[in-house]
């Protein structure tokens, strides 16, 4: 079924009304009419079963007909990203969704070479948060990836602080891999907090500020890998290794 967002202040007991883009979407561009039957999701994790009532000016009255269960996974892979050149971060955003990430917080590191404040980084912020949320609603996640910034890296290993498993792959690493920093810890973490510089990576300056921090420098193996790939690919191992990817749906960790 085709799924669609739906403000929580849109609600009413026994349906809600799709407005904007979304109503666009179902009447213009997937042609639906009364009868079908679509998902819902309120973006905090309540989802819902409806079918097409009636449609109208510029609106699609929705009637609910169940409610879906949501079990949050309990990790929570936080991705502080190094702020590319040109539209990577379009891509790492929309694969960070679609792999399970938490959020992704965009930093301006010394290495950046687009510069973005004031409304110029609020419209870009807008555009990220429309793919974020265009991605979540494609690949079936009820709560949509947030993205955050664009952030000094100051001001990104604050919002980290001390809590869960802080990483930060580096390319000059020779002891430590992503493999054994997951495998060394006692018990899976709550929260994995992944950080990833930009085109060229992190100065030393930035490694150490992270290290200062709480990161752990880890290598993510034997090739260097783009901007747009690093993270993507530690996601990926962190989620395969202590979340839901890989898994059968309803499947937790550790039921094989």
């Amino acid at each position: 079924m085709h799924r669609f967002f739906v403000d929580p202040d849109a609600w009413s007991a026994d349906g809600c009304v799709l407005k904007g883009e979304e109503a666009h979407h179902l009447v213009n561009v997937l042609r639906l009419r009364p009868g079908a039957k679509i998902l819902l999701f309120d973006g905090r994790g309540g989802q819902w079963e409806g079918e097409v009532k009636s449609i109208g000016r510029g609106a699609v009255y929705v009637a609910l007909t169940g409610e879906r269960n949501y079990v949050p996974m309990p990790l929570a892979v936080n991705l502080l990203q190094g702020l590319p050149k040109g539209q990577k971060l379009d891509l790492i955003i929309q694969k960070a969704a679609e792999l399970g990430a938490a959020q992704v917080v965009v930093v301006a590191c010394e290495r950046s070479v687009v510069q973005l404040d004031g409304e110029k980084a609020k419209g870009r912020l807008a555009r990220w948060e429309r793919i974020a949320k265009e991605a979540s609603k494609q690949c079936g996640r009820p709560v949509p990836l947030a993205v955050k910034g664009v952030w000094s890296l100051s001001q990104a290993l604050a919002m980290v602080g001390s809590g869960g498993l802080s990483l930060v792959p580096w390319e000059e690493e020779g002891v430590r891999g992503l493999h054994e920093a997951l495998s060394d810890q006692p018990a899976p973490p709550r929260v994995v907090n992944i950080l990833i510089g930009p085109e060229g990576g992190l100065t030393p300056g930035e490694i150490a500020q992270a290290r200062e921090a709480g990161f752990l420098s880890v290598s993510l193996g034997p090739r260097i890998l783009r901007t747009e790939t690093a993270g993507i690919a530690a996601i990926s191992m962190v989620l395969y290794q202590w979340g839901d990817l890989g898994r059968a749906p309803g499947k937790e960790r550790g039921d094989g």
